[in-house]
């Protein structure tokens, strides 16, 4: 928590000399401090300022006249879908998820970025118990991983993890187990034994074997 703390005092000290710097801000710069403002209050599980710094993102983009279907646009309409998902708010969140994927889906974008939209609407969907749906959607975040991403990378071992936590919503116990063993193995190739990250697939680890 310390560590987004500090990022987070170094993001807004950067936005506001940029705000007192410049007649309008309405700028590549704004936009992405923004955005990474957005990003840390939601890791830090502050979602109504996280929605707050999106919405801000969104505006500079508008005022900026970039067109609807822009990647940009979508990325934020996915980060929004996933607080949303976090705060509970499934219809909304779908929503979102659904406008960034109309994007995603239709333009050229970076597929990575795609692949986290698929990974939020799973997770939604997991989280409403369609288990069904959130494995697809996994699944097709997994192809994409799969594709462009090395096999050590953590991407690729939070795909894994997420899978797991589908089959073990469907009693699949042992599938589930296999799938959270590795993700905790491909994991600890690039990230701290004491990474947030390895402790939470862990500790999924110990709830399916609770099933076994």
């Amino acid at each position: 928590m310390g560590e987004y703390s500090k990022a987070f005092s170094v993001l807004r000290g950067s936005l506001n000399i940029h705000q007192m710097s410049q007649e309008n801000n309405n700028s590549n710069f704004a936009a992405a401090t923004y955005y990474w403002l957005g990003r840390i209050e939601c890791f830090m599980k502050d979602y109504s300022k996280a929605l707050e710094y999106y919405g801000e993102t969104l505006e500079i983009y508008k005022k900026r006249a970039l067109p609807e279907k822009h990647p940009d646009f979508a990325i934020t309409y996915s980060n929004i879908g996933d607080v949303k998902r976090l705060t509970g708010d499934y219809t909304t969140a779908r929503s979102f998820l659904e406008k960034a994927l109309e994007i995603q889906e239709n333009v050229t974008c970076d597929r990575c970025d795609l692949a986290w939209t698929y990974t939020y609407m799973g997770e939604t969907y997991r989280e409403m118990k369609d288990y069904s749906r959130a494995l697809e959607f996994h699944e097709k975040a997994l192809k994409i991983r799969d594709k462009l991403l090395a096999s050590s990378h953590p991407d690729l071992a939070a795909t894994c993890h997420y899978l797991a936590k589908v089959y073990n919503g469907r009693r699949q116990f042992k599938v589930a187990s296999g799938l959270a063993q590795l993700a905790v193995e491909m994991a600890e190739q690039k990230l701290s034994e004491q990474h947030p990250h390895i402790l939470e697939y862990k500790e999924t680890i110990l709830e399916i074997r609770k099933s076994l």
